[in-house]
């Protein structure tokens, strides 16, 4: 029992550094209540991205769940971070970087990656720093998209966030903050590829039909009014399930 729980010390390679990724390699993992198979998601994955440099995705041996996409360019790898892993046949995609100090076991996939549209802000307050701060209430910002042109006034380009949203908590749906006339002002958020997500408790991966929470659900809190739709037409929708509800849209897009 004692030689098997003895510890061995194992010796690095020097030439390389383990807190960095492995180059232009990225990790995904399908996260829904229905995923397909990975195998089935590749040929659509390709298909969506359209890497001009050629990138080679397959499924992690003995970790089905998981694609390895290796990428020729490292512009490719980041446009497809940025702005191309979404989701696949209602399924999102978690994604992660495969550091070279951990082992696959041990790299985390407990987030979505979104660009979050933010909506409602006064124009005198548009700047960086008051995105940022807003944004991170919906968790960890990755980066702002959103730029002070002398072009276009201020009101004219709606900022966005790129931010991490843990897949167990509920989406943000936005903020409040004071205005410099003491009155609040409420700025709501806008989820761009937003998937499957259920209506009463706001977590990913699942619909009403399968919520397993306790609590009991407001049915003017979560709804279709937190995607992106550039075309909105609804004004309510009656949904398709046991627990039938009416869903009124709570607030109208100002742009």
């Amino acid at each position: 029992m004692a030689q098997a729980l003895k510890i061995v010390d194992l010796p690095t390679n020097e030439e390389e550094d383990a807190s960095e990724p492995i180059p232009f390699t990225l990790l995904l993992k399908p996260f829904g209540f229905k995923p397909l198979p990975p195998k089935a998601i590749i040929p659509r994955l390709l298909q969506a991205w359209n890497i001009r440099k050629g990138v080679t995705i397959t499924p992690k041996k003995y970790a089905d769940d998981i694609l390895t996409c290796i990428f020729k360019d490292k512009k490719d790898m980041l446009f497809v971070e940025r702005d191309r892993a979404w989701s696949s046949q209602g399924a999102h995609l978690m994604t992660s970087r495969w550091d070279k100090g951990k082992s696959l076991e041990e790299i985390p996939f407990d987030s979505v990656t979104f660009w979050v549209q933010l909506r409602g802000i006064p124009p005198e307050m548009i700047y960086k720093k008051n995105i940022t701060r807003l944004a991170e209430r919906a968790r960890q910002v990755i980066d702002i998209d959103w730029k002070d042109s002398p072009s276009f006034p201020k009101w004219y380009v709606t900022p966005r966030a790129l931010i991490k949203i843990p897949v167990a908590k509920p989406l943000c749906l936005g903020r409040l903050f004071n205005w410099k006339s003491g009155a609040l002002t409420w700025v709501y958020f806008k989820y761009e590829h937003l998937k499957t997500f259920c209506y009463d408790c706001g977590i990913l991966g699942h619909d009403q039909a399968h919520c397993a929470s306790e609590t009991s659900p407001n049915p003017n809190l979560y709804g279709p009014w937190l995607r992106f739709d550039p075309n909105p037409t609804y004004q309510f929708l009656r949904l398709p399930s046991s627990r039938q509800k009416t869903y009124h849209r709570p607030l109208t897009t100002p742009y």
